[in-house]
């Protein structure tokens, strides 16, 4: 989330150009690792051992991730659950259910295939 938030940032302070080469610097780092067949599922059962790819994918794919939710449930909506996530879980424990039940309850989209794809599967 804060690997995406620096990016939306980014786009608020200097445009939307700047926005577009961090998220396109941020799917480069995830094909990379894809290229290497060490992508996984951004729901991670055993984090004791990451190693610098289980890393970036938490990171770089994670943000990548967001911006494709973005795109998909479109700005209004994106934003105003970002916002109820954010207040909700202020200083809270969540889990990827908790995330996807918020961000599903304004949409008028199904996100349950896209939470699949991208949260839960490589």
């Amino acid at each position: 989330m804060a690997t995406f938030m620096s990016a939306a940032y980014n786009e608020h302070r200097f445009r939307n150009a700047k926005y577009e080469a961090d998220i396109n610097s941020y799917k480069n780092v995830y094909e990379g690792i894809k290229r290497r067949e060490h992508d996984k599922s951004l729901v991670f059962k055993n984090w004791l051992n990451p190693t610098r790819d289980d890393r970036n994918l938490v990171y770089f794919k994670g943000a990548y991730v967001l911006h494709l939710l973005r795109e998909e449930m479109g700005e209004d909506a994106f934003w105003k659950v970002i916002k109820l996530y954010s207040q909700k879980y202020f200083e809270k424990t969540v889990q990827t259910a908790d995330f996807l039940k918020i961000m599903q309850d304004p949409s008028d989209k199904k996100l349950t295939p896209f939470f699949s794809k991208w949260g839960y599967n490589k």
